[in-house]
């Protein structure tokens, strides 16, 4: 996790400007940290951090669409709802 903590910090500027990206296209309550996550857990799930290089990082930032960080939130909010029920029963 460190490795991925490293490279979060250096690439924290391109994070931002997707951030405002997805702003700008209609994308509401978007975090740094969200985006990132977004990252690990998707597209990033199966790679080892010492094969991952700042241009691809980049690449990657700049191609995610607002649909796809939408249909991710929508899930994530879906997994914690699923499991507040289940913790009430």
């Amino acid at each position: 996790m460190i490795q991925f903590e490293s490279l979060y910090r250096e690439v924290f500027d391109v994070i931002v400007m997707k951030k405002q990206d997805l702003i700008n296209q209609g994308v509401k309550q978007v975090r740094e940290a969200d985006i990132w996550q977004y990252f690990i857990e998707k597209k990033w799930q199966y790679v080892q951090t010492e094969d991952l290089h700042v241009y691809q990082i980049v690449s990657d930032l700049f191609s995610l669409t607002p649909e796809q960080f939408i249909l991710y939130k929508k899930q994530q909010k879906d997994k914690a709802m699923t499991m507040l029920v289940a913790l009430e029963h």
